[in-house]
């Protein structure tokens, strides 16, 4: 009877980064405004070159469609086409096309209703066509700053068949967000909101986040039973709402200083953020919130311990994922075994894109197999750990495990060691 040979399998120590890892679809952005009423001057776009040379992977791009008119004229979407082209593939598109940029929402947008519609359907070829580059595609057009409020066309009748509208153009290539939790109750019925939570694709945008209890009106101040579906409800219910809506669709905006900003602690900020399932947050704006943020400090036990507010919630925002174990069981009377590896994700969020998870073994001998592992990333919740498998030959060499985005094969960087590494050492594999 022939011997069976002794194998060793040496996991590395895994240690957590604590660097900020600029993987795609979350992070820090920025705010670049283009008017193109009379068209888009090439100064406008020669800044393009330099600002996607930056740290961030996303960027908010609000083009307003200033003199709309009863329609867009083919001037105005061939400027909005060189905008999208300029940022496409540089950086993950947040994209509002707006009426106003000057807090002035009705006064901006146009008389007719059927004004609205016709310049969503102009507009639906560019979205269509720059799909693989968007993001999230902000707002409905109507409002100040294309916010969703200080509009004649936010009732109920208008909010749903502008959210159906869009749904339509976007074909689930991208998702889409609205202001309110409110607003997003007010396009699909409690009857189906299970199936549109899953499935709708259609998230959240708040540029009030923290600026009161209520996010400055984001919620209400009458309970859910009392407002009904469509209404807002009271702050803690609609961050129960949050929690479990952004499970599966983006949350994001802009963090704004006041009272109530100043009354948290860090502990209870991040509470809030991580509730709401925050992904992306602006940089630039409110700069009081972000400079309080870096005057507190993280005082849990740990790799965190000490780091700055700031800090701390801009490496948590979105989805970040930590390898923290490895190991591997024999099969018996078999060439094979099963390597087991715990991935953490100590983000604010989900990842909401599709993502291919590979098994790469490296022997001795210097070749190298890659194999793609089953499993649903979009399901790897935040706070929470998962255990993968995957059946491998037993050979010398190294396994590593490595993360892409699907549609476009980007790396997902893990956040372990340095600034995130591409591709994660699980151990060595060697023969007693």
């Amino acid at each position: 009877m022939r011997k069976r040979s002794k194998w060793k399998f040496v996991p590395p120590e895994f240690e957590e980064s604590t660097q900020i890892i600029c993987n795609p679809g979350r992070g820090w952005y920025e705010i670049y405004t283009f008017c193109i009423g009379q068209g888009c001057r090439e100064e406008e776009l020669e800044r393009v070159r330099e600002v996607c040379d930056g740290p961030d992977t996303l960027a908010l791009l609000l083009i307003c469609l200033e003199h709309a008119g009863d329609g867009l004229t083919q001037k105005q979407l061939d400027s909005a086409d060189r905008i999208l082209h300029a940022f496409a593939g540089k950086r993950d598109i947040l994209l509002r096309f707006v009426y106003d940029l000057a807090g002035k929402g009705m006064e901006q947008e146009p008389g007719q209703f059927s004004q609205v519609e016709r310049h969503l359907e102009q507009l639906a070829p560019l979205l269509r066509k720059y799909a693989p580059y968007l993001y999230v595609y902000q707002g409905m057009l109507v409002g100040s700053w294309g916010e969703m409020h200080t509009s004649r066309y936010l009732s109920g009748k208008y909010v749903k068949k502008l959210g159906r509208k869009l749904a339509d153009i976007s074909g689930g290539q991208f998702f889409l967000a609205v202001r309110k939790p409110s607003q997003w109750r007010q396009i699909f019925s409690s009857e189906d909101v299970e199936m549109a939570v899953k499935r709708a694709k259609i998230g959240l945008f708040n540029d009030g986040i923290l600026g009161s209890d209520t996010d400055l009106g984001t919620y209400g101040t009458s309970a859910r039973d009392t407002a009904g579906w469509e209404a807002a409800w009271l702050p803690e219910e609609e961050l129960w709402f949050q929690e479990r809506l952004c499970q599966y669709v983006p949350n994001g905006g802009e963090a704004v200083y006041g009272q109530y900003t100043a009354r948290q602690p860090l502990e209870g900020i991040v509470e809030r953020l991580r509730s709401m399932h925050i992904g992306y947050l602006n940089r630039c704006h409110d700069k009081r919130v972000l400079e309080y943020w870096k005057t507190l400090k993280w005082e849990e036990e740990g790799v965190w311990k000490g780091m700055n507010g700031l800090d701390y919630i801009g490496c948590h925002l979105g989805y970040r994922f930590f390898v923290e174990y490895a190991d591997m069981q024999w099969e018996p009377r078999s060439e094979y075994a099963v390597l087991y590896v715990d991935i953490k994700n100590v983000g604010f969020s989900n990842m909401y894109e599709s993502a291919q998870l590979f098994v790469e073994h490296e022997e001795l001998e210097g070749q190298c197999h890659r194999d793609m592992v089953s499993c649903d990333v979009k399901g790897w919740g935040s706070g929470g750990t998962v255990r993968i498998s995957h059946r491998v030959p037993l050979r010398e060499g190294n396994f590593y495990l490595s993360l892409r985005r699907a549609k476009d094969q980007r790396s997902i960087l893990f956040a372990n060691g340095g600034h995130g590494m591409e591709r994660v050492l699980l151990g060595r594999l060697h023969r007693l």
